[in-house]
């Protein structure tokens, strides 16, 4: 005859302090889905089909979206730290292959300004349902993207107002007589700092940026941070920008616009009294950069209206 055998008692508190443990390790476990934070992988790939005939060549090239629009992946977190505040980051990292952009033209189609793996964003941030969000780290400023961000055609990736593609190709004279030395980049570029064409500021950068909570369609970001590959020392390449984004809904049409201003440090010059404590050694040239937008859509209407304007360059002091 059998007895049932019974589990040895080894303390009424083992089983809570067993619960208890585990419950720390799961609160401190990055995981998807767990009740503390919460990881998402996302991203894309892109591959175009381009085709490029200047009347005295040409040629077919399949490559990679050039910039912020290559193929990437992201992982980002989030988790909540009190009832209305959240935290989290942001990297993104782009992977292109071959590229056809930017900086492509006759002589090397394939060619941008982007064509190795490269960290694009990384990023914390801190968020208030009635506050806004605080976001530092190597960003996107506030002026960044605004042309594309206004962009409600679904057609973002493959055809927007920003020039991803064809800006470093020459100018051909007529009478096929060679080659310019002028590139369409030269018109694109002069006043844009990072930015291609349409986008006045298009280049993450390592900042500070506070966007606003979304009020009646309206919201607002600013950032301020460093200017990184313009020839001026660090401590006198700084930016400041504003953006002021709207969407919504006017009966049947659907409304989006975003207006963009850059304030920044370009270039710098130098005199013999740079080590004599002389304040105005260092003159860093000054550029400024406006940007509007706007886009009103609807299901078989699209209507684009674009301004832009930016100001010379000018030498503080002079």
């Amino acid at each position: 005859m059998s007895t049932p055998a019974k589990a040895a008692d080894l303390g009424g508190d083992c089983c809570a302090d067993l619960e208890e443990r585990v419950a720390e390790l799961e609160a401190t476990t990055v995981r998807k889905g767990n009740k503390k934070v919460s990881v998402t992988i996302s991203g894309w790939v892109v591959k175009t089909m381009n085709w490029w005939d200047d009347g005295g060549g040409g040629n077919f090239a399949v490559g990679d979206k050039d910039a912020d629009l290559a193929s990437r992946f992201a992982i980002t977190g989030s988790a909540t730290i009190a009832p209305g505040w959240s935290a989290g980051y942001n990297m993104t990292i782009t992977a292109p292959d071959d590229t056809f952009g930017i900086l492509s033209n006759q002589f090397d189609d394939i060619q941008g300004v982007n064509s190795d793996i490269n960290t694009l964003y990384s990023y914390i941030y801190v968020k208030s349902d009635n506050y806004g969000t605080l976001n530092w780290g190597t960003l996107s400023p506030a002026s960044d993207n605004a042309a594309v961000l206004a962009d409600i055609s679904g057609t973002v990736i493959e055809s927007n107002a920003v020039w991803f593609e064809g800006g470093g190709f020459f100018l051909r004279p007529s009478g096929n007589n060679g080659l310019s030395a002028i590139s369409w980049n030269n018109f694109l570029l002069p006043y844009c700092n990072g930015g291609v064409g349409a986008d006045c500021f298009g280049a993450p950068r390592p900042a500070v940026r506070y966007d606003t909570p979304t009020f009646g369609g309206f919201r607002m970001e600013t950032s301020y941070g460093t200017v990184r590959g313009s020839g001026v020392t660090a401590s006198d390449s700084n930016f400041w920008d504003i953006a002021a984004f709207y969407n919504g809904d006017w009966g049947n049409f659907k409304v989006s616009a975003a207006y963009a201003f850059t304030w920044s440090e370009t270039a710098s010059s130098t005199t013999a009294g740079a080590f004599a404590g002389d304040n105005n050694a260092h003159q860093p040239a000054r550029r400024s950069c406006t940007f509007l937008q706007a886009w009103a859509c609807t299901a078989s209407t699209s209507i684009r209206i674009r301004t832009r304007s930016a100001s010379r360059p000018r030498i503080s002091g002079t």
